[in-house]
Parts: structure tokens; C-alpha cells; sequence
């Protein structure tokens, strides 16, 4: 019996495996939502602004990169 396309598709990460993955990152990772809010930084991120993530997540992105990253 063949395999269904959707039978082969990888499950969907969890939120502590996204965040362990995005931990085991050597470059600064982050991401935003549709209104530019951050929802995701990780430690190069951290160590790359000098924002801990408790300060940027939430906050919009321009008021942590100050670039025109954010536009």
C-alpha cells in the first residue's frame, strides 16, 4: 500500500522544539507579525542588540534594530 502524500509530511514542530532549534542557532534569528511586532528572538539576537528577548519580544521591531530591517 502506497503512502498518501499527507501520510509523508513531517508533523508540525512544537512551540519548545521551534524554540530549542532557533536557540542552536549561531546567527541572529527573529520574527515578526503582520504588524511588525517581534514574536520570536533568539540568543545571537540577544547578544547582536544587547536586548535580553524578555525586553524586544512584543515590542516593534524598529524600536530594537533601529534599521531599516523593520520596514
Amino acid at each position: 500500500m502506497a503512502e498518501s502524500e499527507a501520510d509523508s509530511l513531517p508533523a508540525p514542530l512544537s512551540s519548545d522544539r521551534f524554540e530549542a532549534i532557533l536557540g542552536s542557532i549561531s546567527d541572529g534569528v527573529f520574527t515578526v507579525d503582520t504588524m511588525g511586532r517581534i514574536t520570536c528572538f533568539n540568543r545571537a539576537a540577544e547578544t547582536i542588540t544587547g536586548f535580553s528577548r524578555k525586553e524586544a519580544v512584543g515590542r516593534p521591531c524598529h524600536e530594537i534594530f533601529r534599521s531599516n530591517i523593520c520596514e
